[in-house]
């Protein structure tokens, strides 16, 4: 019953689109591998034993004549879904070792760190930037926990709406738009080598809001968490940055209550590529690097203790 299971999650060119993944489920879909919580899987394997179940039942009806015993239908037991659960979980397991964006068999053509995938492909920046061939197709063989919520259009124009947006918010300030843009590029891409984080400083009404909701609709709003200055220095407060590219502080403030020196140490871990030890609710805790980059909105300059003036 695994086995049948397991075969009907399966791609075009032979790959298992469902994977186990730290503990979790995870199921190819839409250019990335996206978590699945167990009840799902067992509801689905349920519906797919029940169909099974009810297949042999008409089978041995249609030869009721040759048997003697009386046909009675199987029932799909809990204990029985648990078993095949197990047994799904462990035919296709991708190692906690691997940090994504990876490529699950050999090599593929390109970095997986300098890859965009979106929903219609995968894109690699550097060999469009020279001009080279520079799109492959969807593929599970890469395993990716993020992608686009759109088609990539390599031939959109320009977004003038936008570029008269930045103008009237900056005026003669080219060198902050620039920043704004590289900002954007940066959190497009797996790559977090940059180490940095963006504090957008300003008033209210000053178009900080405008700016991080038009971030979250390129890169799609499952890859963008909303955490708190304060959430960051608790028990699970890393959870939430797992498999997301970019934490949106809207209003970063802190209270009298609230661990300063932990939030810097995190701020400066996760932007600086440190692995760190996550623990999450109803799983084992895990040991990662997480691709998240910091965007702090704020009308004012938080005071976060940082006697090394790292962060800033």
């Amino acid at each position: 019953l695994a086995r049948v299971f397991h075969e009907q999650h399966q791609t075009g060119d032979g790959v298992k689109s469902l994977c186990t993944y730290r503990d979790e489920f995870r199921e190819w879909a839409a250019g990335r591998y996206e978590a699945r919580p167990d009840r799902e899987v067992r509801a689905r394997i349920t519906k797919c034993t029940k169909s099974e179940f009810d297949l042999l039942t008409k089978l041995a009806l249609a030869d009721g004549g040759n048997s003697k015993e009386p046909v009675t239908a199987q029932k799909v037991t809990t204990a029985l879904v648990a078993n095949i659960l197990q047994a799904v979980a462990s035919m296709n397991c991708v190692p906690s070792s691997i940090e994504a964006p990876a490529w699950l068999d050999d090599e593929g053509p390109w970095p997986p760190h300098e890859l965009l995938s979106a929903r219609n492909g995968i894109l690699h920046v550097p060999s469009y930037i020279k001009g080279k061939p520079c799109f492959l197709p969807p593929t599970p063989r890469l395993f990716s926990t993020t992608a686009l919520p759109y088609d990539i259009d390599l031939s959109a124009p320009k977004p003038r709406v936008w570029l008269a947006f930045l103008n009237a918010l900056f005026g003669d300030d080219l060198e902050s738009q620039e920043a704004l843009r590289r900002w954007f590029g940066y959190v497009l891409l797996p790559d977090t080598s940059e180490h940095k984080i963006l504090m957008f400083v300003g008033p209210k009404r000053s178009g900080k809001g405008t700016v991080a909701r038009v971030l979250s609709e390129v890169i799609g709003k499952a890859n963008v968490a909303g955490p708190t200055l304060a959430s960051l220095s608790e028990r699970f407060g890393l959870s939430q940055l797992i498999d997301k590219t970019l934490a949106v502080i809207a209003d970063a403030r802190l209270s009298g209550r609230s661990d300063a020196a932990v939030i810097a140490e995190r701020l400066l871990a996760v932007s600086g590529e440190d692995a760190q030890s996550i623990d999450r609710k109803n799983l084992p805790p895990i040991t990662c690097t997480l691709p998240t980059r910091f965007m702090l909105l704020t009308n004012e300059t938080p005071r976060i203790a940082d006697s090394s003036g790292a962060l800033a």
